[in-house]
């Protein structure tokens, strides 16, 4: 199967005998095989722009929260909980430096519960 010109899989077929395919079966299959690795590349490019809008209305939601919110423990944990889901992670964590700027402390965690 192509795809823009690479080769992105192969289309095999089985039978139960040994058995010869004629010319205009393996056009058949050959143009089978090239709807099928077309449709494969749409649905890798849907699902592609489907991650990046994602991403970016999470961006949009996180941006409108940091100028919106004074709370900054709020944001902390609207930041924890939205990341792991676009960046397909199991959790996340924050931690800033402490005043003396030697320690890193804890100040917003998340784990999603199907991943654990």
């Amino acid at each position: 199967m192509l795809a823009k010109g690479k080769v992105i899989g192969v289309l095999r077929l089985l039978t139960g005998w040994p058995r010869n395919f004629n010319n205009e079966e393996i056009a058949f299959a050959a143009s089978l095989a090239e709807q099928c690795g077309t449709a494969i590349e749409n649905a890798r490019m849907y699902e592609r722009q489907y991650r990046e809008i994602q991403y970016l209305k999470t961006m949009e939601e996180i941006r409108k929260a940091i100028s919106s919110t004074p709370d900054m423990s709020e944001v902390l944990d609207m930041i924890v909980k939205k990341i792991p889901s676009i960046m397909k992670t199991k959790a996340a964590t924050i931690r800033l430096l402490d005043m003396s700027g030697k320690k890193l402390e804890l100040v917003a965690a998340y784990a999603s519960v199907k991943s654990i």
